[in-house]
């Protein structure tokens, strides 16, 4: 007699990677609230691809001029930039939130780049959408201890 462990799947997560690409994606219209495949384990895509419809029915909402309700599990804020507003979105379950980002294929943006744009960014956990570049994280930025003389 002895314990008996069923073996668990192996983890599918690493054959699924985002492009990590800096700058702004080159997806435009509905596509930047589509899942990439190749960016996403299939267990993840139902869930992450419900809530990408949920953003992109608010997203369109607020740039319609309506105000809509914010889809369940988020907080979203408007800030307004020389261009034009973005939108500043958190998942309250950080984890999700790191599948959404990978799952959509979010590219990271420094801040050099957002202000060619006029556009700002909230930092992580946050992430950001701007009809004009779809969603994007800012990057982390720091700055060099400047030599003592």
């Amino acid at each position: 007699m002895g314990l008996y462990f069923a073996p668990e799947p192996l983890n599918d997560d690493t054959k699924y990677t985002r492009s990590w690409k800096p700058g702004f994606s080159s997806r435009k219209g509905d596509d930047r609230f589509t899942v990439v495949e190749t960016a996403c384990p299939p267990r993840s895509r139902q869930v992450v691809q419900e809530a990408a419809t949920a953003l992109r029915r608010y997203v369109d909402a607020f740039y319609e001029g309506r105000h809509p309700s914010t889809p369940d599990g988020f907080a979203i804020s408007a800030h307004i930039a020389k261009s034009e507003t973005w939108l500043e979105l958190r998942a309250d379950d950080r984890g999700f939130s790191s599948k959404l980002e990978d799952c959509l294929d979010m590219p990271f943006v420094s801040s050099g780049e957002l202000r060619s744009r006029g556009l700002s960014g909230a930092d992580i956990p946050s992430f950001n959408f701007a009809p004009a570049v779809g969603f994007y994280q800012k990057t982390i930025e720091f700055e060099r201890a400047k030599p003592k003389s």
